[in-house]
């Protein structure tokens, strides 16, 4: 079982409380759309938490790093030697062509413990899943599927959004 966690200053108890209830966390440091200053401190602390908690479960939206493709490996390999596992977290429709490329770079290049998550309120997310469920058998890849219902939903292009809930809880 996998849940999200808490602020970091109760980070540390918090993850003694759920490993007493046998939950595995995800470790989630959130920052959206940093500018470009912010960006380094943020690849450091990334690295950190990757250190402070080896073999964990850790999510990161790319937005957070520019989407920029030579830090996000950079962040891979760092999870790589730690034995991390990363959920990369999937954004507003503009944007998720750019990120479904770049998971699938690093897995190709050989990062088997990244997760790449599909927006089941998106029309075309089945039909993608589907693909890559195929292209990476094909590729003989490793191909680890998060699925969430509808994290930008309200916010993303309504052309791209099922028009119903029950259609998003099918796709789901």
């Amino acid at each position: 079982m996998f849940k999200y966690v808490t602020t970091e200053r109760h980070l540390m108890s918090r993850l003694l409380e759920y490993e007493h209830k046998n939950v595995k966390p995800i470790l989630d440091y959130a920052i959206e759309k940093l500018g470009p200053a912010h960006i380094d401190a943020y690849t450091h602390k990334r690295k950190t938490l990757f250190e402070m908690f080896p073999k964990a479960h850790h999510s990161l939206k790319l937005s957070a790093i520019g989407f920029d493709h030579e830090r996000f490996f950079e962040l891979m390999d760092a999870a790589r030697k730690t034995h991390c596992t990363v959920l990369v977290d999937a954004e507003e429709s503009h944007v998720q062509g750019n990120i479904d490329a770049q998971c699938n770079s690093v897995i190709a290049n050989g990062h088997p413990h990244v997760y790449k998550t599909y927006q089941m309120y998106r029309k075309d997310a089945m039909e993608k899943l589907m693909d890559d469920i195929e292209q990476f058998k094909k590729c003989n890849l490793v191909h680890n599927i998060k699925l969430v219902r509808g994290a930008y939903i309200l916010t993303d292009d309504r052309f791209v959004v099922h028009d119903t809930k029950e259609q998003t809880d099918a796709a789901y």
